[in-house]
């Protein structure tokens, strides 16, 4: 991988040695879909269930988005998105759950203009 972007991905939170491996060591093959995750439409259909409290929604989609965060390697959005799973699936309180999704909120809206920043 081209060690300029290697260094920002690093920089920027992210796991990349494992991910790497993971896209066959093949930078394009990786960047394809890294790069293609601002348009992906999963965490605003996220905030759509959020905002009408649809929990079974919000459930099954923070869990889409946290195997797509975690296959990508964006390891600062994976953990939010872990931190939200585990509080629906476990009844937290309804502001626990709206706190762990503003962090997810700010955590996405930071890694989509990075990504966006790089390409």
């Amino acid at each position: 991988m081209d060690e300029k972007l290697r260094a920002m991905l690093e920089e920027a939170g992210f796991e990349v040695e494992e991910t790497f491996l993971r896209f066959l060591k093949k930078e394009d093959f990786y960047k394809k879909y890294l790069f293609g995750f601002p348009e992906d439409r999963i965490f605003p259909q996220l905030s759509q269930a959020m905002e009408k409290g649809d929990m079974e929604a919000a459930e099954k989609l923070v869990h889409t988005l946290k195997g797509t965060t975690g296959n990508l390697g964006i390891t600062p959005l994976h953990q939010d998105c872990k931190s939200l799973l585990d509080a629906i699936r476990n009844g937290e309180e309804k502001d626990v759950i709206t706190a762990k999704y503003q962090k997810a909120r700010e955590t996405y809206d930071e890694i989509t203009r990075f990504i966006i920043s790089i390409r």
